[in-house]
């Protein structure tokens, strides 16, 4: 039989995350590794560097070339990560 101050694990970690403010930075994170499943290995060892902020991802890459081709995925990448998250916080994906 359950006490009533045990909660499930879930519950806790969650809990835990709103009390010390890391809703953001857990939410970053899990958009910065969205990207890397999302557009797989070769993307992922072109791009030098990803950092999210207020709703836009920004997506170092080395190749012009690349970044031409996922300017035309863009709007499915967003939608994906939103969607790998389970919330519809990204807005934008900025190739620099």
């Amino acid at each position: 039989m359950k006490k009533d101050n045990q909660q499930p694990i879930k519950e806790a970690i969650e809990l835990f995350v709103r009390q010390y403010g890391l809703e953001n930075k857990l939410r970053s994170v899990k958009i910065e590794e969205s990207w890397h499943q999302i557009v797989g290995d070769y993307v992922s060892k072109k791009t030098l560097n990803t950092r999210e902020q207020a709703g836009v991802l920004f997506v170092s890459i080395e190749s012009s070339e690349l970044k031409n081709e996922l300017l035309y995925a863009k709007s499915k990448i967003i939608s994906s990560i939103n969607e790998k998250i389970q919330e519809n916080y990204l807005l934008d994906v900025r190739f620099i």
